[in-house]
This record gives C-alpha cells, sequence and structure tokens, in this order.
C-alpha cells in the first residue's frame, strides 16, 4: 500500500498542497516523492488552484482505483520559476 501524507494548508481555493511525510521503502519513497514536494497535478488534472475539497475527493477516488499519478515539484523549484 501507499504510505505517505498530504498537508492541506486551509479549505481555500487557491492554496497548494504538498507532500507531508513519505515512507522509507514505500512505493512513494521509490517515485521518489519527497517531503515539500507541491502537488500540481492528480491523474493529468492540474489542481494547484483546486479548492482542498476537491482535491481530497481525488484522493479519495485515487484510494478507490488502488493507484494515482501525480506531477509534484519540489517548493524550491517552484518559488524559482514563479
Amino acid at each position: 500500500m501507499e504510505m505517505f501524507s498530504l498537508f492541506i494548508t486551509d479549505l481555500l481555493m487557491g492554496h497548494p498542497v504538498f507532500v507531508q511525510r513519505v515512507y522509507p521503502n514505500s512505493p512513494a519513497s521509490a517515485a521518489p516523492l519527497r517531503k515539500s514536494d507541491r502537488i500540481i497535478e492528480i491523474d493529468d488534472q492540474f489542481v494547484d488552484k483546486e479548492s482542498s475539497q476537491d482535491i481530497l475527493k481525488q484522493l479519495s477516488d485515487a484510494k478507490t482505483k488502488g493507484f494515482m499519478k501525480l506531477y509534484v515539484v519540489h517548493t524550491d523549484t517552484y518559488a524559482f520559476f514563479n
């Protein structure tokens, strides 16, 4: 089972979602996801400006499917290009 948790800043539009923790020897660590990676897309859908409730629904749907495709950017990289 994929083991990582997400930190969601609040329930307002336009607030980013970050990977909070990645467990060693998990599929997430093999990916490799890192703490503080910013989630930009879930299953090819841009979520950087979505509400936290919409993102939570997408993550719940992915849990039901048993997989998800994430596009992430490390926080420092995101800040550099903005």
